[in-house]
């Protein structure tokens, strides 16, 4: 779990699944599809998509929110919210193998949290308006002391850009996850080999 987390989002009026095969034919090694609203038999078939083509390519493919769904598919794994199910029902339902993320954004989330997560996402570090829930900006501060309270792997999320990437790293992060930077870009490929440059 290191380097670009690029989120292939169904919000950004794109095709995920289409979103996501740029994302790996540009190199990204860790996406995760996000389909807020959509019935599951859509979801299940857009990872199922996505995995023909990140599983050759040596890339992780992480499931947003449907344990079931990443179980049923063979996903690498499955990341869930605060206000998702708990972690321990997810493992129930994925098992040992599958990675599982949880967002957090306090530090009594993040206690919470590590006893069950494979990585945690924290955040958000800037403002963006592209979280579900929205939650107050963290900024730096909570994945610093997220870094020094575990060294499971942290991927930092919220309003990160190219030019913000050194910083997120200095911080702690071993992973940044880009949302509107990739997503809504003219140009997805080019997007992902600048953050991946970064």
């Amino acid at each position: 779990m290191r380097g670009l987390y690029a989120i292939a989002d169904a919000g950004s009026d794109r095709n995920p699944a289409l979103l996501a095969r740029a994302f790996v034919q540009a190199g990204c090694r860790i996406v995760q599809v996000r389909c807020k609203g959509w019935a599951p038999g859509d979801i299940e078939a857009v990872a199922r998509e996505c995995l023909a083509f990140t599983r050759p390519a040596g890339a992780l493919l992480v499931v947003n929110d449907h344990a079931e769904i990443a179980a049923r598919v063979g996903a690498d794994g499955v990341h869930v919210g605060q206000a998702d199910r708990h972690a321990a029902e997810v493992r129930e339902i994925v098992g040992p193998d599958v990675l599982i993320g949880i967002s957090n954004n306090t530090p009594d989330e993040l206690a919470s949290s590590l006893p069950h997560a494979d990585y945690v996402a924290v955040g958000p570090m800037y403002a963006t308006p592209n979280l579900s829930r929205p939650k107050p900006v963290r900024g730096l501060a909570l994945l610093r002391e997220a870094r020094a309270r575990t060294a499971l792997p942290l991927v930092a999320i919220g309003g990160i850009t190219v030019e913000r990437v050194p910083e997120v790293r200095a911080a702690g992060a071993d992973a940044w996850a880009v949302i509107r930077g990739v997503c809504e870009a003219d140009d997805p490929a080019a997007a992902i080999r600048a953050f991946l440059t970064a």
